[in-house]
């Protein structure tokens, strides 16, 4: 009767302590071991088999199976972590194709509500910049003329001051050649009495009271 698997592995694990081979490794060398000893063999003769056994390799049989059970496990967390930056990679991917939740009706009036403030601050930001920026030219002059968006308010503050120096230099003409003077005084503002940069201003208040 053969000497069991449990004493094959028990000697190894006493003569070869440094050696830590995984268990299905030791299973499988003490298998094929074990029916080459007699069960009433002493732990000497199973000692001598292993050591036999691991001289037939130049660097250790036992250290050689170390190595390649290391090997494999590196090789299976390797593997593990390529599938898992693969498995991320392929939900960043999917979540990016998949298209936007549908807002609920629930939700609609509170993210409309959301979006005329939102809106409104953003007007009232662009007039206060606006005002900023054209601080030496009266509101009047400009009423009804502010930009939709940040990006056109450099466009219409420019556009604004040239329209405003026009009009001072027409103002400036006309009251050198005798004509009346700026709007406000309590003259008559007549077709006949009115400069044209006068008139622009006029006109631009009214459509301005229209809308």
């Amino acid at each position: 009767m053969a000497v069991s698997e449990e004493r094959i592995k028990a000697r190894f694990k006493e003569r070869f302590k440094t050696i830590a081979l995984a268990n299905k490794t030791l299973d499988a060398f003490a298998a094929k071991v074990a029916p080459t000893i007699v069960d009433e063999a002493e732990d000497g003769v199973i000692d001598a088999q292993l050591d036999f056994f691991n001289g037939l390799h130049p660097d250790g049989a036992f250290l050689t199976m170390q190595k390649a059970d290391d090997k494999a496990v590196n090789d299976k967390k390797k593997q593990a972590q390529n599938n898992n930056s693969e498995n991320q990679q392929f939900n960043q991917q999917n979540q990016q194709q998949q298209p936007p939740a549908e807002m609920p009706d629930w939700f609609k009036p509170f993210a409309q509500k959301m979006e005329a403030l939102e809106t409104e601050k953003a007007q009232t930001t662009i007039q206060q910049k606006l005002s900023t920026r054209l601080k030496d030219i009266p509101a009047l002059f400009y009423k009804g003329r502010l930009p939709k968006t940040e990006e056109e308010l450099e466009t219409v503050a420019a556009e604004i001051e040239a329209d405003y120096t026009a009009f001072k230099q027409e103002a400036a003409n006309s009251s050198a050649n005798g004509g009346p003077p700026p709007r406000g005084t309590g003259i008559s503002t007549a077709d006949n009495k009115v400069s044209p940069a006068m008139k622009r201003l006029i006109e631009r208040e009214k459509e301005t009271k229209q809308v």
